[in-house]
């Protein structure tokens, strides 16, 4: 079996520039197609990135600048 963590790993920058050359379509379609190839334990790592992407995305603003740290109790 192919290790897609492996290699996702190994050729990240030409990964990112295949993902610049395609739509959000084609890079949800992709990313849910090659679901299938993965192990459970390469899913829950993926779980995990995904995770993270999340909380990074949830401290961005939409103009891409990072939110600025508001004290427990305080309104933002």
């Amino acid at each position: 079996m192919i290790n897609f963590t492996n290699i996702f790993e190994r050729n990240m920058s030409n990964i990112s520039v295949a993902f610049n050359d395609m739509t959000h379509e084609q890079v949800w379609s992709a990313m849910k197609n090659g679901l299938h190839y993965l192990t459970t334990t390469e899913l829950v790592k993926l779980h995990n990135e995904i995770s993270r992407v999340q909380i990074e995305h949830s401290h961005k603003n939409e103009d891409g600048t990072w939110q600025k740290e508001v004290p427990l109790g305080q309104p933002k």
